[in-house]
């Protein structure tokens, strides 16, 4: 299994005041044609694909082409994206009923259903050329504080967070080696 991980593309930066649109278009240009070289089977993308929450039209242009194009090239290949700190959790989302959701997994925020944490919407089997499952990914995105579960004092809420996927996920990987994502700050 070939796996190819990236992050921080922060699509629609300017930096001090320069548009890098023609160099982002180079990166996922060249990205794709790596992708399509090494015969990746999965293409893991751990945060921060925009520069802004609210990124300009052109950069959210310029990511579905690529998702279009890496997806029409690379016909096996699957792709786990997660949110980071400077994306907005829906705006990573948006695109998903448009997309095929067995190639394609976008998340953008902790799934929440009934006020609780779900972490098997998070956790997504990723499969070889030959179609079966050969590595189990944890889609964990950048954490908000109301993405985290409620810990008692002196308890990380992060490190609980994290305990509820790898249980859930370890619940069903069948002895697949487990991916686990992340798009955090941490010390110690």
């Amino acid at each position: 299994m070939r796996v190819i991980h990236t992050s921080d593309w922060h699509l629609g930066q300017e930096f001090y005041g320069f548009d890098r649109t023609v160099e982002h278009e180079a990166f996922l240009r060249w990205l794709g044609d790596r992708v399509v070289e090494l015969e990746a089977d999965a293409l893991i993308v751990t945060g921060d694909i925009f520069d802004a929450v609210n990124p300009p039209v052109s950069a959210q242009h310029l990511l579905y082409l690529f998702l279009r194009d890496v997806t029409v090239r690379a016909p096996h290949l699957e792709i786990v994206m997660i949110g980071g700190n400077h994306d907005s959790a829906a705006r990573v989302e948006l695109p998903l009923p448009l997309l095929d959701a067995d190639r394609v997994m976008l998340v953008g925020g902790m799934p929440r259903a009934g006020g609780k944490i779900v972490p098997d919407r998070v956790v997504k089997p990723l499969r070889g050329r030959e179609g079966t499952p050969r590595v189990l990914c944890a889609a964990v995105p950048y954490l908000r504080p109301g993405d985290l579960p409620t810990v008692e004092a002196g308890e990380s809420a992060i490190q609980a967070l994290y305990a509820l996927v790898l249980e859930g996920a370890r619940a069903v990987n069948n002895g697949l080696p487990l991916l686990v994502t992340g798009h955090l700050h941490v010390r110690g």
